[in-house]
């Protein structure tokens, strides 16, 4: 899915912060990293993306879509079909056991069917990230890395055609930390998803042809 942003502008109320990005263009299929102090602005420009924070000013389209210009429930369809989010502090449901948290969408909105495929694609992505064992287990129960590739698997599962990764690294061991990005590029490779990952980790780097620094985009707002 290609990005585009002109001109685009945000700032929260009652906040010295203002994100201001001129000019951004990512290519589908392109695998970018965001980089950048704390505070920078990275997570939110992945919720802007989402449509889940609406900009302030200028243009923002995923492929044809303007989304600024869609309502919310056009907003919330078009991220739950076609984002796949990874967020930093997972927005798991503890009472839930992991297949039941990696399958959350299609219970959540009609617009995702349950079918066959869905179900052994669930299963292969479990496997493939090391919880298979613990499909049955609530989350609650699980450490932090474990979590997170849970988060993972419920992103990818639909195949979206954008993915958002906030640090999706970040609680992991360097063996898991390797796996994971491993599957991440796979799967958006073979469906011709773009990635966009928020890291802090400058070694994942190599593996993204674009890196953004949003050190450029933050600006003060007039005391």
């Amino acid at each position: 899915m290609r990005i585009g942003i002109d001109q685009l502008g945000f700032e929260y109320p009652r906040q010295t912060f203002r994100l201001h990005i001129p000019e951004l263009s990512v290519a589908s299929g392109e695998r970018v990293a965001f980089v950048g102090p704390s505070g920078s602005g990275k997570t939110t420009l992945l919720r802007l993306l989402a449509g889940i924070y609406l900009p302030s000013a200028g243009h923002l389209t995923l492929g044809d879509t303007a989304i600024p210009e869609l309502d919310d429930a056009a907003r919330r369809r078009f991220r739950i079909t076609r984002i796949g989010f990874v967020f930093q502090d997972f927005h798991l449901i503890d009472y839930l056991d992991v297949e039941e948290n990696i399958r959350l969408p299609y219970r959540i909105h009609p617009a995702l069917k349950w079918t066959s495929d869905v179900a052994r694609r669930s299963e292969a992505l479990a496997e493939a990230t090391g919880i298979a064992d613990k499909r049955r287990r609530r989350v609650d129960e699980l450490s932090q890395g474990e979590q997170q590739r849970v988060a993972i698997c419920r992103a990818l599962l639909p195949e979206p055609g954008l993915v958002l990764a906030d640090e999706p690294t970040g609680n992991l061991d360097p063996a898991n930390k390797e796996r994971i990005l491993e599957i991440l590029f796979r799967e958006t490779r073979q469906h011709g998803a773009t990635l966009v990952m928020v890291t802090h980790d400058r070694d994942l780097l190599s593996g993204f042809p674009q890196v953004i620094d949003f050190q450029n985009f933050q600006t003060p707002l007039p005391e």
